[in-house]
């Protein structure tokens, strides 16, 4: 799981580095920089989502969840750890996408 964290992290800011050299040097249009922030906050969330699964599946959850389980009880800190780093990120995401892809294609 240690890894995964280290990789995935290490993709999303090559990711973001990416899409910033992009948007700074003005190969992106106003669209596909929306449609590639959208991208990564997606991203973001589908990780969270794996973290939380693959801890659930070996009983051990990673430092991000064990805080909110610590604090808050298991189902709450679950529920609170999905509520904070899950949902907004898959939410803003998809829709910061849609939007992208409706400047891209009107």
């Amino acid at each position: 799981m240690e890894k995964f964290q280290k990789y995935s992290s290490r993709t999303i800011i090559a990711l973001a580095l990416i899409w910033f050299a992009l948007v700074l040097s003005g190969k992106l249009s106003v669209g596909m920089s929306y449609f590639g922030i959208g991208i990564i906050s997606t991203y973001l969330g589908i990780q969270n989502i794996i973290l939380l699964n693959w801890g659930q599946r070996s009983g051990k959850m990673p430092s991000k969840i064990a805080h909110h389980i610590k604090h808050h009880g298991e189902q709450a800190g679950i529920l609170r750890y999905v509520v904070i780093n899950v949902l907004p990120y898959l939410l803003i995401g998809i829709v910061v996408m849609v939007c992208g892809w409706m400047i891209m294609h009107p």
